[in-house]
């Protein structure tokens, strides 16, 4: 199927298939909101509708979604990542650990959704007082996340570990990377975001060069 952009506006990829395609999957769609409707539980569910007429679906629990509120933007994670990141913080424990964030972005609406926080790379060096996130394969990662999505899932950030009784208020380290993410993500009119993980909580760090603001952080109980 060929891709296009229908407008000027972020995120504005689509495909172009054909109307027997439309009104199956529409068929499908409308039999998946029906049952939906009927179900106490939320829920996801993908229809694939193959070359030959084959039909897959996948279906995932929704999870519930917390929002930050930083600085005029909104960045949202789900229940379901929070649980990944704390997961992987504690695999780690007494060393630090940490990776890229990739999410979607609605520039307009000045909103980011968190979709997936990536292991340390192999080259990565953590201890109890600090990280170093290495770079063996988050290029590959990206571009292969991008490229599944067609460029929907994007990298938006870093998330790190502290270490017990630290909180998740950025450190001096951690202002230093805040304010180079600032001024990369800058050219793209967005702002540089960090997530620190901490024993009870997270927090989300904010940093826009463009209107010379200082660093925001917004904690999370989780």
């Amino acid at each position: 199927m060929r891709t296009f952009a229908y407008t000027g506006a972020c995120r504005a990829i689509t495909n172009l298939i054909p109307e027997s395609r439309v009104m199956a999957l529409s068929g499908l769609v409308a039999e998946g909101l029906g049952r939906a409707a009927d179900a106490d539980e939320g829920i996801i569910r993908i229809w694939s509708l193959g070359t030959e007429g084959q039909v897959r679906s996948f279906s995932y629990p929704a999870e519930d979604v917390r929002r930050f509120d930083v600085d005029g933007w909104q960045v949202s994670l789900d229940a379901g990542l929070r649980s990944r990141i704390t997961a992987m913080r504690h695999e780690c424990l007494p060393n630090e650990t940490g990776g890229i964030l990739l999410g979607v972005v609605d520039i307009p609406a000045r909103k980011i959704h968190l979709a997936d926080a990536a292991k340390a790379p192999a080259d990565s060096i953590g201890s109890p007082t600090g990280f170093v996130r290495g770079t063996d394969g988050v290029q590959q990662l990206i571009d292969r996340s991008m490229a599944e999505t067609q460029g929907q899932l994007r990298y938006v950030g870093e998330w790190h570990s502290h270490p017990p009784l630290v909180g998740v208020m950025p450190s001096v380290t951690d202002l230093s990377q805040i304010n180079w993410l600032a001024t990369i993500f800058d050219m793209d009119t967005l702002p540089g975001l960090m997530l620190i993980a901490g024993e009870a909580e997270l927090a989300v760090v904010f940093m826009r060069h463009s209107e010379a603001s200082s660093p925001l952080a917004e904690r999370s109980v989780r």
